[in-house]
């Protein structure tokens, strides 16, 4: 069974009412928390009488997660697009997620 109350916990420490992140804070505090959590996560089963709306939010919610440890191993980094000469590079984002 999977179980987003980490993930939950770590967004209302880490992302003010606006929505920033503190990934400096972070990374600092709990990046490791996150990347257990992730790795605990990928063992999990989703059941499959799940409907819809539950595997979109757990897809969500695992890309989101995902994304921001990524963002937490580069920090401080400009931005997770790349460009080359000003035009987004897509296969680069790809890199980004190994």
């Amino acid at each position: 069974m999977v179980t987003f109350d980490l993930w939950n916990q770590l967004l209302q420490r880490y992302v003010n009412d606006q929505g920033q992140v503190n990934y400096r804070r972070w990374q600092a505090e709990a990046a490791d928390e996150l990347q257990a959590w992730l790795q605990e996560t990928a063992q999990a089963q989703l059941p499959s009488h799940a409907d819809q709306k539950v595997q979109l939010a757990f897809w969500i919610n695992l890309y989101n997660a995902l994304t921001i440890y990524q963002i937490l191993k580069r920090y401080p980094i400009q931005s997770i697009r790349p460009k080359v000469f000003g035009i987004p590079n897509w296969l680069a984002f790809l890199y980004f997620f190994p």
